[in-house]
Formats: structure tokens, sequence, C-alpha cells
């Protein structure tokens, strides 16, 4: 029960850090990815399930009892955050970084909301009312420690994603672009918000 123990102490931990008025614990939908396979099939499916070795294990039936297992401790996960003062929302056909996105644009777009997520891509997000907890690294991200850290404003991280690629759903960026690249060769991506036509018009200049 590692995975169910550890959720529920990280999560205990993120609500006794950020005192929230509403905790909000979204999940993957079903088919989730389905779209984004259609439009590019190659999406993360270089993704590999990580293994932690265990002498314990009988690996000759471990495949199958992981699975049980992460079945059996998500089920009894959803039991217990159902009786916790906590939002749980799962859309069929939409990941869950899409539909925190919306909450934080669409639902609260003035107020304030600390997103939980080790994902940089949430960064693009980040603006006056929204911030970014990374917790691992134990860092809260606003606008300024975007800034701080990347050297790029947060409302052109999505420009940065693009370009760079994302390794972890198998989306490759522009060869041999990386962000001192960007950085040396757009320098207005830390003062101004760019548009796609801006970047254009600032690439071919």
């Amino acid at each position: 029960v590692g995975g169910l123990v550890g959720f529920l102490k990280s999560l205990r931990y993120t609500i006794a850090r950020t005192n929230p008025t509403r905790c909000i614990v979204v999940f993957d939908g079903k088919y989730g990815s389905k779209k984004r396979k259609e439009i590019y099939e190659h999406y993360k499916q270089q993704r590999s399930v990580k293994k932690n070795f265990n002498r314990n294990v009988d690996w000759a039936v471990a495949p199958l009892d992981e699975h049980q297992s992460m079945t059996m401790q998500m089920g009894r996960l959803i039991k217990y955050l159902e009786q916790l003062p906590i939002s749980i929302v799962t859309v069929d056909y939409a990941e869950a970084d899409d539909v925190i996105a919306y909450i934080c644009k669409s639902i609260f777009p003035n107020r304030d909301s600390t997103i939980v997520s080790t994902d940089q891509d949430f960064l693009q997000l980040v603006n006056s009312n929204t911030k970014v907890w990374s917790p691992t690294k134990k860092i809260t991200y606003d606008e300024k420690k975007v800034v701080e850290e990347f050297g790029i404003l947060a409302s052109n991280f999505i420009l940065y994603k693009v370009l760079i690629g994302d390794k972890s759903d198998n989306v490759n960026g522009v060869h041999g672009v990386g962000l001192k690249t960007l950085i040396k060769n757009i320098p207005e991506l830390a003062d101004e918000e760019i548009t796609i036509p801006q970047l254009f018009d600032l690439i071919e200049r």
C-alpha cells in the first residue's frame, strides 16, 4: 500500500502547508490521451513504468501483482478521498493537466490558486493569481521565480516547451535548440509575452 500511503501523506502535508479554502484532486479521465494520439500517434509512446526493485518480490509474477496492487490502491484511494472535504474531478477524454488548466483559467480566474505538481508544463499557467508548488523541490513557482530559474516569462513557457520538445511525451523539439540558445537569440522571452507570429518575426530578423 506504499502508493496509497504516500499519496495521502503528501496530500496532508500540502494542505497543512498551503491552508487552502478548497482542495481539488484531479485524475486523468478515461481515454484521456485519445484525442492527442489521434493527432500524433507517437504521443507518450515511449513512456515506461519505473519499478523499484525489492528482493522480496517474485519477479516471475511481479507485473501481474503490480497491476492488481495499483488497481486496489486506486480504488481504496478514491473511497478515502470521498470521505474527506475534497473535490474529486475526472473528465472522460481529458487529461488531468487540461482539467487543472481549465479550473484555474476559466472557473477560478480571479482567485488565488496553487497547483501541486512536479510537471514543468504547469509553469505556463503561472500568473498573478496562480502558483505552482513542486513537492519534490519544495519550491513555489510564482512569476518572479519562473524568470529567476528559467530566464523567461511564465507566459512564454509554452513557446519554450514547443521549441525544445518534451521527451516525457515523446514530442520532438527543434534540433539543437535548448534554453540557453533561446535566451541568447530571443532575449525578448524574458521581457514580454511573445505570440506565435511575433516569434516568427524574431526568428527571421
